[in-house]
């Protein structure tokens, strides 16, 4: 498990941009990418635990989770910069994060449009967001002033796996 903890002027993230790994995504099957993590505590305003996805061809599929809600990246942020929550809009508010682990997962279909769940119940189908070209990766993060606990993060590069 991993325990993520910032304070209230850091962020954190971890990219993996290797070819064997998520960088043999072919966008043309669909693929998926799930995380499993409890929010401990975040600051208002800000993201909280951070899931992107880069196909290499232009298009990025990002989430972040908050100790209340899941929220889509719809911005317009094109370069390496972290993305501003002021930049998500909400697929869905009132949850509670914060009592035990929760998986959220990102499917993205052959026609780039992501299916995203939690628990097993779709939260929302969204387009991608372009991004400007580079190589494939799987990143998650955090905002300033985020306590979670990773318990997994895994991907299936085969297909858009829906539960």
């Amino acid at each position: 498990m991993l325990k993520i903890h910032t304070n209230d002027s850091q962020q954190f993230w971890l990219r993996t941009e290797k070819a064997d790994i998520f960088g043999a995504v072919d966008q043309k099957k669909g693929f998926t990418a799930e995380i499993k993590t409890q929010l401990l505590k975040r600051l208002a305003n800000q993201r909280g635990v951070d899931l992107e996805l880069y196909d290499g061809a232009g298009s990025r599929y990002a989430i972040t989770i908050t100790d209340t809600g899941v929220y889509w990246y719809k911005g317009t942020v094109q370069g390496s910069a972290l993305l501003p929550f002021s930049q998500y809009i909400p697929l869905a508010e009132g949850l509670n994060n914060t009592d035990t682990g929760h998986a959220y997962r990102i499917a993205v279909r052959t026609d780039r449009v992501a299916q995203v769940y939690r628990d097993g119940e779709l939260l929302g189908v969204q387009p991608f967001e372009y991004r400007t070209p580079r190589y494939p990766y799987i990143y998650i993060g955090a905002g300033s002033g985020v306590e979670a606990l990773v318990e997994y993060v895994a991907y299936d590069l085969d297909r858009p796996s829906q539960p």
